[in-house]
């Protein structure tokens, strides 16, 4: 018995050690895909960091650190942190061969937004608080569930409407982030009222976003035009492709 014991702990700590030695390029093979990118990659498989980029958008620093322990119940769990100019993402992760679930929260400010605003000459202030995100996945990286909750601060926007340039100041606003069918749907209400605004919807597959604006929009925006129709279910609706 007690040498059987002794084997099987030399077993143990031999596997452990080969595989903290595990580079962390293999984290970042397994992360990469033709939109995200990994740079500049150090440490291990257990703990490193990287530079993080989606297309070309620098995201910046990208830490990771594996719990062991977590291995003993078949699964691998990741703690995760994404920092850069106005981005702070807190990542949870469990993997197993099976599924992946996620849990992120954080914050996005107004610098950061405003990098992919600018084309459509809208500039905001504040920040986005992410309080919960849950995406879940499978073995294959096929989107099976995601929810979540997040909240705009608020503050001073400039933006344009019918070619007129407007500069207001807006009240919070809440959004809420759920998948039906295939389609990433997010509803956002005006924090005070719980009046619907804005309704967002991506089609995962094809990678098209809708907005559509809500009649509460105008009023929200204190823009100075009127519906021309005031029994319609939204005002106008906006279609890009983002991917």
């Amino acid at each position: 018995m007690r040498l059987r014991y002794w084997i099987a702990v030399g077993v143990t700590t031999f596997i452990v050690v080969l595989l903290a030695m595990i580079p962390a390029r293999v984290v970042s093979d397994a992360l990469t895909t033709d939109d995200l990118s990994l740079s500049n990659v150090r440490g291990t498989l257990w703990s490193g960091r990287a530079h993080m980029r989606f297309r070309d958008h620098v995201l910046g620093d990208f830490r990771w650190s594996v719990r062991p322990t977590t291995l003993l119940v078949g699964t691998l769990s990741i703690d995760s942190t994404l920092q850069g100019e106005g981005l702070e993402l807190q990542i949870e992760s469990h993997l197993s061969f099976l599924n992946q679930d996620h849990e992120i929260s954080g914050s996005i400010t107004a610098s950061f937004l405003n990098r992919l605003l600018i084309l459509y000459a809208i500039q905001l202030s504040g920040e986005i608080v992410i309080h919960q995100l849950n995406l879940s996945l499978t073995g294959n990286r096929e989107i099976q569930q995601v929810t979540g909750d997040l909240d705009w601060t608020g503050g001073p926007v400039t933006y344009e409407l019918l070619n007129i340039r407007i500069q207001e100041f807006l009240d919070p606003l809440s959004g809420t982030v759920k998948l039906v069918e295939s389609d990433l749907l997010m509803l956002v209400t005006v924090q005070d009222t719980a009046e619907e605004v804005l309704v967002g919807r991506l089609e995962l597959p094809i990678g098209w976003l809708h907005i559509k604006a809500k009649p509460a929009f105008l009023e929200y925006v204190n823009a100075p035009v009127k519906p021309l129709r005031s029994d319609s279910d939204f005002l106008f609706e906006i279609s890009e492709r983002v991917y």
